[in-house]
């Protein structure tokens, strides 16, 4: 199970931050489909990971109480100069289309003001959603 959900008081959701929170901002998604497909709600929180220099990067991610995975895509996995490594697994993401995963990484999350502060592990993919 992902250790990353909305029920956790951890994340403080910001779209802009220097010293201080500038603005707080919260986010849902839905996604409804024919009949014989189930609703879908997804929320969003802005986190903060460690890169490759030290330096806490504002990344939005995707809480999916249901996921037994972390999952992060490449370029943000780039961007953090994250080192990646080499694994070979299938998931199924949003779509419940198979998907192979070939790299993952380790990274340091956490919130606005530091309090919470550990480390996970992401499968690193292309994109999330088509």
């Amino acid at each position: 199970m992902s250790n990353l959900n909305l029920g956790n008081n951890i994340f403080y959701p910001t779209s802009s931050v220097t010293n201080e929170i500038v603005q707080s901002s919260f986010s849902a998604t839905s996604s409804v489909q024919n009949r014989s497909m189930t609703t879908v709600l997804l929320s969003t929180a802005v986190f903060f990971i460690r890169d490759k220099c030290g330096n806490l990067q504002s990344v939005t991610g995707l809480l999916d109480a249901g996921s037994h995975s972390n999952i992060m895509t490449k370029g943000c996995a780039n961007r953090l100069g994250l080192k990646q490594k080499k694994i070979n697994v299938t998931i199924s993401c949003l779509d419940i289309t198979p998907m192979p995963v070939i790299k993952f990484v380790k990274a340091e999350v956490s919130n606005i003001d530091k309090s919470f502060n550990q480390e996970f592990e992401f499968l690193v993919i292309d994109k999330i959603t088509e």
